[in-house]
């Protein structure tokens, strides 16, 4: 039996996220799992008036990309 099964990681970019989302891989890879990135906007866009929607785009393609980042240079 695993002990965990899949590990979910709050992932905005942060020094502390990222280094809990390279401790997450490490885990998942000696425990045979698999991680679950939630991408965090910081923000309370719905009830401001000047909220633009593409901020959110760019932060999120940020995130995307800087995760990929890791992956790619990650022994898995």
């Amino acid at each position: 039996m695993k002990l965990f099964k899949n590990i979910l990681v709050p992932f905005d970019l942060s020094t502390q996220s990222t280094r809990a989302f390279k401790v997450a891989l490490d885990i998942a890879k000696c425990r045979d799992s698999k991680v679950t990135l939630l991408t965090c906007l910081e923000g309370d866009a719905w009830h401001h008036k000047y909220y633009d929607a593409r901020v959110d785009s760019e932060l999120i393609k940020k995130q995307k990309k800087f995760q990929k980042n890791i992956l790619n240079n990650w022994n898995l």
